[in-house]
């Protein structure tokens, strides 16, 4: 039996960004209006975030002048000569300045949000380097950090309240690690020595991230190692032993520790985004951030020597000696610490700071991680406020594209013609993911130069999907078996991995990727099987087929892993998965909690009555057909697709706007933009 009807869907969208964080500087302007989804900032780590707790720990040099002097003009706590990398972020989206955990004490101080780093904190706890003879410089690891926590949320209120809070919060994990490396270099280990440290440190840090999610979190950045071999404190303690970088002048074995502990925090991100598909766990990419400003230093401003301290004594190449640290007496700082990385030999100045935030927030020439968790982009269009992209074949020129591009079309398949006919299949149009992306590479060069193409490409959201479904429904109407027809998921799939492979090359720096619906749950297919069906191949919650959704399923699986692939291959691009399954089993398990009448699997327009209101004979539109009284109570407008209340609802879910617990809002809109599409 012929399919009369096919899906529409995104299937690749270019959207531009709706605003930018940055001006000048690439960080918030004072004089601009804000917006922000989060309502606080939760950060984990050492000094590299630290906005005060050390204070309260150890008088370390970080309580004394010169440091704060540029910004603050008195020390904070934070070790640098004014703000830190997390206080630029925290500035550039609008989130209020989260309190020192040790400055607080009631859930007042706590609920505009938290910084639990201390200075010298480890992520391992103290007796795995007492147990090895190491000391550690400070009492604090993250298992101190992770009980602080715990402690503040049962402070904000019932475990429904604790949730709420975490759910809407930013969670930054790190930097941590550096001082579990430095502790055992100092005691005389060796770099290989060091390295078996890796899986521990790292593993330290997937607890604590697991905890936040477990919490209820939503939005987790992690951010990877520093460059260590550029730090002039190594520099300086490590420079006789040559093995210097001729690009960079840092020490390649120690870079090397930090490459390792990068790629294993990457795979054990990855295996986490598997296991919590509902929360977003962005890799931050600290050391491509600083790396750039040593390679390229005059380019951001500073001065020839980037491996210099500007805060030290006795001179030298890196004016740096663990005698004579910054603050003590005859020490002096530089007269401009903005020319300088550096600030003390361990910690960066100010200006760095602020270049690695711009870096992370997408905000700067420093092209690291995107802000995949920052501003406003786009998700549902009307949701964030942005244009609505052009259709491709309703535009001619790049005036009608700048605004964004919508290459989708209703009945296209992810694998070429050819494929199917060749299987003596007919395609529903003559259109699949080959085409769409012929049109992009043309969009691109309307759009003009490759640098050019690069920035709208980098400034904008790209969606791939859904797409795959008509590729099944092909086979499925003709009269393929549900099993035959799970043999072209690896191609489906392996096709999606080519566009996003493509729009990432040309420089995207989001995309977000749809999985499958559940396809047993469509009143179409559940009326094609109907008469061949037993009791059993229904699912007893749902009443969906069940070894159709294994399908459906059996994608998700794939196209999961494949993703994992690319960000491991790809960390400084957010790949987002959008869970479309899960929203849509959720109005078909629970539709009076959302709205819906009874018998979510009846067609709102169709003909012919029966079990789902369909048939494919009397299509809504022909002869015959009417559409119900109240789209409004139907998740299911014509049998194939979606009515426009259930488009509302699966797009709250993917925006974290919604009851529906879908995909989080990591790439998505404002409490502003949701209330705009009736989310809120």
């Amino acid at each position: 039996m012929a399919l009369q009807f096919a899906r529409l869907f995104l299937a690749i969208a270019l959207v531009r960004a709706a605003a930018s964080l940055s001006d000048g500087d690439g960080v918030a302007g004072r004089g601009r209006q804000t917006t922000t989804r989060y309502g606080r900032v939760f950060s984990f780590g050492d000094s590299l975030t630290d906005t005060g707790n050390a204070l309260h720990v150890a008088a370390g040099p970080a309580s004394r002048p010169p440091y704060g002097e540029t910004f603050f003009r008195r020390p904070t706590g934070r070790a640098s000569d004014g703000r830190l990398v997390v206080d630029f972020i925290v500035e550039a989206l609008g989130v209020p300045q989260p309190t020192p955990y040790l400055a607080g004490k009631t859930a007042a101080d706590f609920r505009r949000g938290v910084n639990f780093a201390v200075g010298g904190a480890t992520a391992l706890y103290s007796q795995f380097f007492k147990s090895r003879g190491l000391n550690t410089f400070v009492p604090v690891s993250l298992t101190n950090q992770t009980g602080w926590f715990g402690k503040v949320l049962q402070l904000l209120g019932t475990v429904h309240e604790q949730r709420k809070v975490a759910a809407t919060s930013l969670f930054i994990v790190g930097e941590i690690g550096i001082n579990d490396y430095l502790v055992a270099l100092g005691g005389n280990r060796t770099v290989g020595e060091v390295k078996t440290f890796v899986p521990y440190v790292v593993g330290a840090i997937r607890l604590l991230v697991a905890d936040v999610i477990a919490a209820g979190a939503r939005t987790v950045v992690v951010p990877g190692m520093i460059p260590l071999g550029c730090e002039p404190q190594l520099l300086a303690q490590f420079h006789q032993a040559g093995e210097y970088d001729p690009e960079s002048g840092c020490i390649a074995r120690l870079n090397d520790l930090a490459e390792l502990h990068n790629r294993a925090l990457n795979r054990m991100l990855s295996g986490l985004r598997r296991a919590h598909p509902g929360a977003a766990i962005v890799y931050a990419d600290l050391y491509r951030a600083v790396t750039d400003l040593i390679v390229s230093p005059r380019r951001y401003g500073f001065r020839e020597r980037p491996l210099a301290a500007c805060c030290g004594g006795r001179g030298g190449a890196y004016n740096f000696d663990t005698a004579a640290f910054c603050g003590s007496p005859g020490t002096a700082a530089c007269a401009d610490p903005s020319e300088y990385v550096s600030w003390d030999g361990v910690h960066f100045t100010e200006a760095a700071n602020r270049r690695i935030a711009c870096a992370l927030l997408q905000g700067s020439d420093v092209t690291a991680p995107p802000n995949s968790w920052g501003a406003t982009e786009a998700g549902r269009l009307e949701a964030l406020g942005v244009p609505q992209p052009t259709p491709y074949l309703a535009g001619k020129k790049a005036a009608d594209f700048r605004r964004g591009v919508n290459f989708a079309v209703g009945g296209a398949t992810a694998l070429d013609l050819q494929f199917f006919k060749s299987r003596g299949l007919k395609p529903f149009v003559p259109v699949s993911l080959r085409n769409q992306t012929r049109w992009f590479s043309k969009v691109l060069q309307l759009l003009g130069p490759v640098h050019e193409q690069r920035k709208v490409a980098a400034a904008s959201l790209f969606i791939v999907g859904e797409i795959g479904i008509n590729d099944y429904l092909i086979a499925l109407s003709g009269n393929l078996t549900v099993g035959e027809v799970k043999t072209f998921v690896p191609l489906v799939v392996g096709t999606i991995r080519s566009v996003v492979a493509d729009v990432i090359a040309a420089g995207a720096r989001t995309v977000v990727v749809p999985g499958m619906i559940p396809i047993g749950c469509e009143p179409q297919l559940l009326a094609q099987f109907r008469q061949g069906g037993r009791t059993g191949d229904y699912d007893p919650k749902s009443g969906c087929l069940a070894r159709i959704n294994d399908l459906a399923e059996l994608h998700n699986r794939a196209l999961n892993r494949m993703l994992g692939g690319l960000r491991r291959s790809h960390p400084g691009t957010a790949i987002v998965y959008a869970d479309v399954y899960r929203a849509v089993t959720d109005l078909i398990v629970s539709p009076r909690k959302y709205g819906f009448r009874d018998r979510p699997l009846d067609a709102c327009c169709g003909g012919r009555g029966g079990a789902y209101n369909i048939n494919t004979t009397a299509f809504c539109g022909s002869p015959g057909t009417a559409a119900c009284a109240d789209p409004s109570e139907y998740v299911s407008w014509d049998g194939v697709h979606f009515t426009e209340a259930a488009h509302r609802r699966i797009a709250c879910a993917l925006l974290q706007g919604s009851d529906v617990p879908a995909l989080p809002n990591s790439w998505g809109a404002t409490e502003a933009g949701r209330r705009r599409i009736g989310c809120v």
